[in-house]
């Protein structure tokens, strides 16, 4: 039955899914995402030298009509000096396999604007007709906005380059200095408007590591949520997740499972 399920959940059958499906259970070091942070010492058991994510590489559909469990088995390692904390949670995949930052459905209501310049992939400072209503939090910016003020384009993961570094205006324009480059060509004239800045992930609060291996688990829905900062369910527009577990220096982390709950 379990095998059944990961191969429909590979497939997009995620809804016929049934409580107690594993969709994954991790084994060794090459179910995760290369990084010289992470390493196995025995087999099986993944270790962090220093605070680190461990990322599942494999993605998996989900459906807002389950409910799922993301676990894993967790202690200080022996060469620790204090008293840590880890998470356990998802990354979020939109349809196309892109990341799905939750900041896709946190919009700054009222900062529609446009481009008053075409942006080049390279570009890290973008020229925008109008930041009159935009805040210097931490933001980002999304394109081909919905104009109208309604938001229908909620969920919009179309993101321009990274987060927001500053904004000045010069003369009838502002400058919008980015962290990174913009990663695509976008005309002048594009509607786009002003997100605030998060993670492409879901995940727990810390919980506090001993000597001891203990279990720790999250769930996350069902349910879906369109507007929101943090949140245990699945966000509007996440089609796709891949567990993970944020590890603090000197841990060690086994059987990192994703699970159907309900």
């Amino acid at each position: 039955m379990k095998k059944i399920a990961l191969t429909m959940a590979f497939i997009g059958a995620a809804s016929l899914l049934s409580a107690g499906d594993v969709l994954f259970k991790s084994a060794n070091l090459k179910d995760f995402s290369r990084t010289t942070s992470l390493s196995e010492k025995t087999p099986g058991i993944i270790y962090a030298n220093r605070i680190t994510s461990a990322n599942c590489i494999t993605k998996f559909d989900v459906t807002p009509e389950k409910a799922y469990r993301i676990s894993c088995e967790a202690r200080l390692s022996s060469d620790a000096q204090a008293a840590q904390q880890l998470r356990v949670g998802v990354n979020a995949f939109a349809e196309n396999g892109q990341p799905a930052h939750i900041s896709g459905i946190m919009p700054n209501a009222g900062t529609e604007t446009e481009l008053a310049a075409p942006v080049a992939k390279k570009d890290k400072v973008i020229k925008v007709k109008d930041c009159s209503k935009w805040n210097q939090k931490a933001s980002r910016v999304v394109f081909n906005a919905d104009p109208s003020g309604q938001m229908k384009d909620i969920p919009n993961f179309n993101f321009i380059g990274g987060s927001i570094v500053s904004v000045k205006q010069e003369g009838d324009i502002y400058l919008v200095t980015l962290s990174k480059v913009a990663g695509q060509d976008i005309p002048a004239g594009t509607k786009i408007r002003q997100h605030a800045d998060s993670r492409p992930s879901i995940f727990s609060a810390p919980m506090t590591l001993s000597s001891e291996w203990k279990k720790y688990e999250f769930v996350i829905g069902p349910g879906m949520i369109t507007r929101n900062t943090a949140t245990n369910k699945l966000y509007s527009g996440v089609k796709k997740v891949s567990p993970m577990c944020y590890m603090p220096a000197k841990s060690e982390m086994r059987n990192l499972t994703l699970e159907v709950v309900e």
